[in-house]
């Protein structure tokens, strides 16, 4: 079985979770979305909000402690390991798209029906 990865790379709020929600409704088959996002909805509530773990500031910042990079490295590593490939960062090292949307101008949807047809 070949294992498939779609990397959706982009800033906070560019579109990365709808654009993923959309491909898992055009695709053919099942892929599972696997965010930092997610990382966060599981993290123990002890954590966030604290200056070891994640705080979220005003005007959209993100502070992060050296308790939330333990945990996230280890998160990393997980899913690094599920999916066969490297860190975040070291995905985009040296990679040439095949296909990139703009977020800023076009929906999700049409984001995702562009990629699905890359795919398919």
């Amino acid at each position: 079985m070949t294992t498939q990865v779609i990397v959706l790379n982009g800033g906070s709020s560019s579109g990365k979770s709808g654009i993923a929600r959309c491909l898992q409704a055009v695709l053919p088959r099942p892929w599972l979305a696997i965010g930092v996002d997610t990382l966060i909805q599981v993290m123990p509530v002890s954590m966030q909000a604290t200056d070891t773990g994640i705080e979220f500031a005003g005007g959209g910042g993100v502070n992060i402690g050296p308790d939330f990079r333990l945990l996230e490295a280890a998160w990393m590593a997980g899913v690094a390991a599920m999916v066969r490939v490297s860190q975040a960062e070291a995905v985009h090292r040296g990679v040439a798209y095949d296909l990139e949307v703009d977020t800023t101008h076009a929906e999700s949807l049409v984001c995702a029906r562009d990629i699905a047809a890359r795919v398919a």
